[in-house]
């Protein structure tokens, strides 16, 4: 059962989520929902995976050429200064193995996030809609953030 005032007081976001806050204008929904969460306190986790996800996608938009090489360092590196908490815990690959075969998911690398949030107990803010279709219905702490 998830207490709400210890569950407002914190929120996971997912790769898709930071993605878009630093590849999007500082004025968009993004920015803004962020800039909201740190003027009230809100801290914000995502597993240690997000970095890792987070420098790939951005080497793939540079390897497309949609990104420049000092815009992707440049992104890198505000990602590095977000006030975001990467979390390395033992217990969230155990609960991502059961999300996996809870939802018939091909790869674990979601199911961290949500693992993450359950633990904690808050809600998992995501940007990837196919995510959403998947497991919203069931998760209704599941936050989706559309374009």
């Amino acid at each position: 059962m998830r207490a709400e005032s210890e569950a407002s007081q914190r929120v996971v976001v997912d790769s898709s989520f930071v993605i878009r806050v630093l590849n999007r204008h500082p004025e968009s929904q993004y920015g803004a929902l962020w800039r909201e969460w740190e003027a009230n306190g809100i801290a914000v986790y995502a597993p240690a995976l997000l970095a890792y996800e987070v420098t790939n996608a951005f080497w793939r938009y540079e390897n497309a050429r949609e990104l420049s090489p000092d815009a992707v360092i440049d992104s890198i590196d505000r990602m590095n200064s977000l006030q975001l908490e990467l979390i390395n815990m033992p217990e969230v690959h155990r609960q991502a193995i059961a999300f996996v075969r809870r939802f018939w998911e091909r790869k674990a690398y979601d199911s961290h996030f949500l693992a993450l949030a359950q633990i904690l107990e808050c809600d998992l803010w995501t940007s990837d809609q196919k995510l959403y279709n998947r497991v919203g219905r069931d998760l209704p702490w599941v936050r989706l953030m559309g374009d």
